[in-house]
Formats: C-alpha cells, structure tokens, sequence
C-alpha cells in the first residue's frame, strides 16, 4: 500500500517537473520578431527611400522586372522616395525588397495603414491636395513637393514653410490619391479635400516663426556657404557672397520652428554657425565702441535715435551703451550694421 502511494507521488512529481520545465521554456524563449504590422487585410506598401547613384539602371531594371511601368521606374531611381509597390501580401513585399536592395536601393516595406484612416473618394469629383505636416524631414518633402508640382526649390520650401498650404488644385480622384500616397512616403502629412473649398486654420505651432541668423562661416568656406544660400533661400550668389561679408546676416522671412532648424543643421554641417531665434522677440542695440571715426558714429547715434548732438556725443562717450531698445529683428539689424558701417563696434542683445 505504502509503495504503490509512494510510486504514485513520483509519478505527479515527475509530471509536474515537466509542466514547470515547459513554462520556463516558453517564458525564456524570444518572442517571434514582428517585421510588418499591416493594417489592412495584410496589405502593405514597398518604398524605395535611397538609390546608389552609379546603380539607377540596375535598380530600374529590377523595378520594371517586377511589373513597374519604364516611366514610374526612372522616376523613382530618380526622385526617391517614391512607393513603387502598393498592397502588396508581406512574403511578396519582402522578396521584392530582398531584389531591390540586392540591385542597389534601400528599401522600407511600411504597413498601408495611411490608406485606412483616408475617407473614400468618390470617382469624378474633382479635389484640391493639401499639405497638412512635413514630419520629421521637411527637406525630403521639399524633394517630392518639386518632383509632384514641378516647381523650383524656392517655391517648394514656400509651402512646407507656410503650413496648411495648396499642392495641387482641381485634380481628379486617381491623382490626388497619387499626391498623397508620394507625400506619405517623404513622411508628410497630406490630405485631399473637395476642389475649392477654405484651407483648414493653421495650429498656433504652425503659425509661430523664426528667424535664421547665419551667426559667423570660416573664411575658407565661405564660397560653399553661399551656394547653399542662393539655393536655400532664392537670393542671387552675387548677394549671398555680400552678405557673407557683413555677418551677423538674417534671412529676412520667418519660417516655421522645423523647416528654421532643418536650414540650421544643414548650413551648420558646412560649417557655419547658426542662430535661431523667434520673429517677435524685441532686441537692443548696443555701441560697444566707437572706433577711430568718432565724429560719422556720433551723426549715425543721432540719425538713429534723433537726439541732439550734445546727447548723441554723451552716448558715445559712455560706450558701452545702448543706442536702441525693444526693436524686432531686421530693424535691430540695420542699426546695429549702419554703426558698424560707420566704423563703430556694435551687437545685439
């Protein structure tokens, strides 16, 4: 009696030795890695986000092997990032992206879950596209916005600047679903509404602005500055190369709090230093020193503050000093540059 209870217990022991074993197992095994969260029936979007420059053809030719028109796949070598596949089953997407990067592209295959939040366009409607959000990189927007509406950077940085702003106006249903999709994969926000209708009111973010203040640029590249000022902010290389030489230098639009830092990282990548710094904040101007023309600093203290000659000679002899008070940005700057330009020494605080 005694062995058969004995040999039962052993039994459970055994058994339940067992089921802690397996538990522990499963606990400690890694959770199966999740590379696609399709949101729609499993649909999923293929996006070539970067292209070797010395392998186009080879990427095109891939492309078009996988059923992409010879048009749609010279545009998209051209002008990543361009969604090349739509809808597609996640095995298939993954394949694809396994010959695109073979050939030379970098490939993101991203769940379709923009679509889903979309309301249906109904068909022979005409809309209006609207940009609503530029995302975290207003630059590759900036790309796709003059690849879309065949525009010069100027006029694209205009719109991604002024946000909500027009894209396209009275286009079909097919090509306004066409300008979102191409939006989405450059990370915008972008949204098609009934041609003619109000733009949306822009959020109080979106409305505050900025000024970029090119602080100081190394000697040696001061050349390369200013191309990317003429490009960046639709000034003639002539007038870049002036400004460059009477710095502090002010792009005289605000512009929104990201695109004032996306120009911030990519003028301080080439070594300039950049100061950002909101449109409404007052500024005083200070004469730090006269310089060795006293007499033409003295007469621009009195064109700048009207005072007398007597008062305007006390104020100079008291550098520093403050000359100006409370002004906003571009009326501080021509103050401060008329009594550098005068031959004093002066700055901004």
């Amino acid at each position: 009696m005694n062995t058969g209870w004995s040999g039962r217990c052993v039994a459970w022991a055994v058994f339940a030795s067992l089921i802690v074993g397996a538990v522990a197992t499963a606990a400690a095994a890694p959770a199966p890695r999740r590379t696609l969260a399709p949101a729609i029936g499993g649909a999923v979007d293929v996006v070539l986000t970067a292209c070797d420059a010395k392998r186009r053809d080879e990427v095109a030719a891939a492309l078009e092997r996988a059923g992409v028109s010879a048009a749609e796949a010279k545009h998209a070598v051209a002008k990543p990032p361009a969604v090349v596949k739509r809808g597609l089953k996640p095995k298939e997407a993954e394949a694809l992206k396994a010959q695109l990067t073979a050939a030379g592209a970098t490939i993101e295959v991203r769940a379709a879950e923009r679509e889903a939040g979309r309301p249906r366009l109904p068909a022979g409607v005409r809309y209006d596209v609207v940009l609503l959000g530029h995302g975290p990189g207003p630059s590759r927007v900036v790309a796709a916005l003059r690849a879309i509406a065949g525009i010069d950077e100027g006029a694209a940085i205009a719109l991604v600047d002024r946000l909500p702003s027009l894209v396209k106006a009275d286009v079909p249903q097919a090509t306004a679903r066409d300008i979102e999709r191409q939006l989405a994969a450059a990370g915008a926000d972008a949204e098609a509404r009934p041609a003619g209708g109000a733009l949306p009111a822009p959020t109080a973010a979106a409305a505050a602005r900025y000024f970029v203040v090119l602080a100081a640029v190394p000697e040696p590249r001061r050349e390369t500055i200013a191309v990317h000022m003429h490009e960046m902010f639709s000034m003639g290389l002539d007038e870049a190369r002036r400004a460059l030489e009477r710095l502090p230098w002010t792009y005289r639009t605000g512009v929104a709090a990201p695109v004032a830092r996306d120009r911030e990282r990519i003028l301080f990548a080439r070594g300039a230093t950049v100061e950002i710094w909101p449109v409404d904040k007052p500024w005083d101007v200070w004469l730090s020193h006269a310089g060795p023309n006293r007499s033409t600093v003295v007469r621009t203290v009195q064109r700048l503050t009207g005072l007398g000659g007597a008062e305007a000679n006390r104020l100079v002899d008291a550098a520093p000093a403050r000359v100006r008070a409370g002004l906003m940005r571009l009326e501080a700057d021509e103050a401060m540059q008329a009594l550098r330009d005068a031959g004093a020494t002066a700055e901004l605080r």
